[in-house]
């Protein structure tokens, strides 16, 4: 059986994650390896929950074995951060293909600007460090030089979508696997729902005391995602009941009629993700 590789932060696991993972599962039927940050992830942040909780979580959502990403590749940019996954995935020796989510209109997009940057690298480089000696970020600067140099080539049909975060990193991948000499095939699966830093989520702690509950209720804003830290608990979503334990994860859909009640003898602490539809 073939062997998938994923490079992620997982923090928090979230649908887009689970929605990856099933993609993979259907369209490659592969068994799948992810190399994830410890407790501190890409913008220096600590992560949301500690890296053992994190590995947990995947395994259950499908994942077959997770390796941590060293912390000096976790705080790096995106392309050291994919230099570092890569590296570890080329020596395992065992990776078919490595699984990514794309935002532009086609995969081959992502191919294309790729092979572009790695062709007019040092030239890119040069405009890009000017650009943030400027007092650019470096997703600006980056995106300027860019646009830069293929208006002086004219290679590519750029589009502002190339630029957001997740295909900076999605491009860093192709690139590193083409630098690393890599036998591993990218695998761009199209993303679905918003970037990282929208606005329409929200992220809430909840404890709920012995004995008590969240009272039944239709999820109207959006899809809920119950992370359990600590307790146990039940949930009834639709008429069907989850046992909540820690480092389970209950999904409520929008629409969806749910409660959650504590049946142990200690606080049951939720972290909660709403993804506002």
């Amino acid at each position: 059986m073939k062997t998938s590789g994923i490079i992620a932060e997982y923090n928090p696991f979230h649908l887009g994650h689970k929605y990856q993972i099933n993609k993979i599962k259907k369209e490659l039927n592969t068994n799948i390896i992810a190399i994830i940050s410890g407790d501190f992830v890409q913008r220096g942040e600590c992560a949301i929950l500690d890296k053992y909780t994190r590995a947990k979580i995947a395994i259950n959502n499908g994942i077959d074995l997770v390796i941590e990403l060293p912390f000096f590749y976790s705080l790096q940019s995106a392309e050291n951060f994919s230099k570092g996954g890569i590296s570890i995935l080329n020596k395992l020796n065992i990776i078919d293909y490595l699984c990514f989510g794309f935002e532009c209109d086609k995969k081959e997009d992502i191919i294309k600007i790729a092979n572009f940057q790695l062709q007019y690298r040092d030239e890119i480089e040069e405009i890009l460090n000017y650009e943030m000696k400027l007092g650019n970020s470096y997703a600006v600067a980056y995106k300027n030089a860019c646009v830069e140099i293929n208006s002086k080539y004219k290679i590519l049909e750029l589009q502002d979508d190339f630029f957001i975060s997740n295909n900076i990193l999605s491009i860093e991948y192709v690139k590193n696997l083409i630098l690393s000499n890599s036998k591993i095939t990218p695998f761009p699966i199209k993303r679905k729902g918003k970037n990282y830093n929208d606005d329409n989520y929200r992220i809430i702690f909840t404890k709920i005391p012995v004995g008590s509950s969240i009272g039944k209720h239709t999820q109207t804003s959006g899809d809920d995602i119950n992370y359990i830290i600590s307790g146990i608990g039940k949930a009834v979503c639709d008429g069907v009941e989850e046992v909540l334990i820690p480092e389970s994860c209950h999904i409520c859909f929008k629409g969806s009629e749910h409660s959650i009640i504590n049946t142990g003898s200690e606080d049951l602490v939720i972290l909660t993700i709403v993804v506002k539809k």
